[in-house]
């Protein structure tokens, strides 16, 4: 994960509390929003090897590349994550996600391969998602110990899922 500097740029002069709640949650949607980014970047890499940061300009790198700003500008955020926002973190000038949210559309009604290929991802980004924010929830509602216990369980679970369809496709 990439951390960023998130710079008070009033530190200055003294604040009210009204100007520090502001500056407070403009420093909570922000942190929100890298997180967004970040999500969908590591499932993509996860998913296919690939970040969608590089500046590669391979067709494939190019079509993730172009799903995940169409998705980043969907989501219904609130704050909405803005153009300016993606392409900063691409290492993209804004008008490279523009032009990359035209071409998706273009492309998600002509080319049936890249459309499979975005609805692929938008369905695991969904499914991820889901579980992301309830472990996250769980994270900081539990201690430590609970923690490691339960991701024991899952951790056992899968390899036992796992060697279970082994054993079924011999």
């Amino acid at each position: 994960m990439i951390q960023y500097n998130i710079i008070d740029q009033t530190q200055f002069y003294d604040k009210t509390e009204s100007e520090q709640a502001k500056i407070d949650a403009k420093k909570k949607s922000l942190e929100r929003n890298i997180e967004t980014l970040d999500s969908l970047n590591l499932l993509i890499i996860s998913e296919f090897g690939i970040d969608v940061r590089d500046k590669s300009r391979k067709r494939f790198n190019v079509d993730l590349r172009m799903i995940f700003c169409k998705l980043i500008r969907d989501i219904k955020n609130k704050p909405k994550i803005t153009q300016e926002f993606i392409a900063s973190y691409i290492n993209l000038d804004h008008s490279s996600i523009v032009h990359a949210c035209k071409t998706y559309d273009s492309l998600y009604l002509v080319n049936p391969k890249f459309k499979e290929l975005a609805d692929y991802i938008s369905n695991l980004n969904k499914k991820t998602n889901k579980y992301y924010f309830l472990i996250k929830k769980f994270n900081e509602d539990t201690n430590e110990q609970v923690r490691e216990k339960t991701y024991k369980l899952i951790a056992d679970h899968i390899l036992l899922k796992n060697n279970n369809n082994t054993f079924l496709k011999l």
